[in-house]
This record gives structure tokens, sequence and C-alpha cells, in this order.
């Protein structure tokens, strides 16, 4: 056979829904949903599923997959296999059956879909694969004990900026993280107040970030930082910012510049005339 390459993004025919879910199913007992699976190209596909156990292998989240896990065998899909013609879709359902004694806490799987086809003019195969991907809470005594390692904030922006932590999860499963950042004025008015989520794997650091909505005047301000750490209490920070748009700051710094050229003068016109 000749070798396989995946298919680039732009060409991609086949999609899955939903992307993820998080379920909890007890130790001993079957979960059963279903994914829809269309094709969306303009060629016939033959569609192969299969489950493989996930993990992440940086800050970033990057994914690695394994398919030899014996969490991946929890998982069952009717059909495992069918075709799908251009424009089709097919929902398909499956079950996660946890195994009597399964330990508590949180299992990760991906719920693959494949397609391969191959180019007539050169023979070559390409892969396609989608993911729904599971994010299983086994219940029982689980922890979700998170901690703020670093939380990085500008001291001083020109342009609108951004700001970042690095999230811990030493807990035995997942938790959602809420985040944000409330810029203040020294009045302590609002200006923005912009914020994000994201999933903290257990036995993980993960990298957040987000954006800083800049003030329109230049100024110092007060950023007040809430970071959620699943069942550890938020995470609450105060930074303060100096903000300094260009034009304004050259326009502060050339009044300053004529007052201190006024005083200079002002001052040499105080001083008395010698006499002769």
């Amino acid at each position: 056979s000749g070798p396989v390459i995946a298919v680039p993004l732009s060409n991609r025919s086949l999609s899955i829904s939903p992307l993820r879910r998080e379920i909890d199913i007890p130790a001993s007992t079957s979960y059963t949903n279903s994914i829809v699976i269309k094709n969306s190209g303009k060629n016939d596909l033959v569609i192969n599923l299969n489950a493989e156990v996930f993990r992440v292998t940086n800050q970033a989240y990057d994914y690695a997959f394994d398919a030899n896990s014996a969490t991946a065998k929890w998982a069952r899909f009717s059909p495992n296999s069918f075709a799908l013609q251009p424009g089709e879709q097919q929902r398909v359902d499956y079950v996660i059956s946890v195994p009597i004694g399964a330990e508590p806490g949180g299992r990760y799987l991906s719920l693959f879909a494949s397609s391969k086809s191959v180019s007539d003019s050169s023979g070559i195969a390409a892969v396609e694969r989608v993911a729904s991907l599971l994010y299983i809470t086994v219940p029982g005594n689980v922890t979700r004990t998170g901690s703020v390692l670093t939380l990085r904030s500008p001291s001083v922006v020109f342009s609108p900026s951004s700001w970042s932590a690095r999230i811990k999860n030493s807990g035995s499963t997942h938790f959602r993280s809420i985040y944000g950042v409330t810029i203040r004025s020294l009045f302590g008015s609002i200006i923005g107040s912009p914020g994000g989520d994201a999933l903290i794997l257990p036995s993980s650091i993960r990298l957040v970030s987000g954006d800083i909505s800049q003030p329109a005047w230049i100024g110092i301000y007060k950023l007040d930082y809430v970071i959620g750490l699943g069942d550890t209490p938020a995470d609450h920070e105060t930074r303060w910012m100096v903000n300094a748009p260009p034009l304004q700051l050259l326009l502060v710094s050339c009044g300053m510049a004529g007052l201190v050229v006024i005083f200079l003068a002002w001052r040499k016109n105080r001083q008395p005339k010698e006499t002769k």
C-alpha cells in the first residue's frame, strides 16, 4: 500500500458534533448518547469509529492519544462502520460502560470518526479524523484542587495588551476555571471586564490568557483579577497598570516640556538684575 497522509484543514469534508461533553458516570453503570457525523465533501466516504484515551502533553494543552488503554474499551458504537454519501449525515449511538470497582476520578475519551480516501492522480491515501471529546468523572471521593502558579500582568501599556496565568490542578478530576479581569480607574469606575473559561485536567498545568481592554485616556489603572479554581476558593489578585497611548503621551510630554520652559523663564525674570 502507498503512503498515508493527514488531510489539511482546508480540505476536510468530515465533521462531528458535539465537539465535547462533560458527564458523570458512576462505577458499574452505563451511559448512552449519540454523535452526528456529516460528509460535506463531494465524494462517498467510509466512516470507521473508535475510542482513544487522551491526555495533555504541555501547558498549551496539546493532546496525545492512546488507543490501547483499558479505558478506551469502555466505549461501544452502533454502528461502528458505515458509508456516507456527499451531503449526508448520520447519527451514531454509543455506550460508555464503567466497570465495577473503577476508581473515582477523571477519565478522558476521544470518540474518533475517520475516513480514508485515495487520490486518483498520485495514489496517496489521505486519512481524515475528527473527534468528540468526553470529559468523564467517575463519582466518589473526587477532588478539584486548583492553584495559580504565576500571573503575568502588564505594568505599562502603549496599545491593547493581554495577561496570562498558569493554573495547576492537583486534584483527581477536571474543573472549569472561570476567569476575568476588571479594569478600574483611580476613581473606581469600571473601564472593562473581559473574561473567559477553560477546562483544567487533573495532574496538569494550563496556560490561560485574556485581553485587557485599553482605557481611552492616559493614566494609572487598577486591575482586579479573579481566577476560578474548582473546589478551592477563587484566586483574587490586584495589579496596577500605567496606560500610555503614544499620541497622548507625546502631548503630555510636550505640555510638560512647555511648562518647564515657562518656569525657567519666569525664574530668570524673578532674579534681581546686577547693578553697575
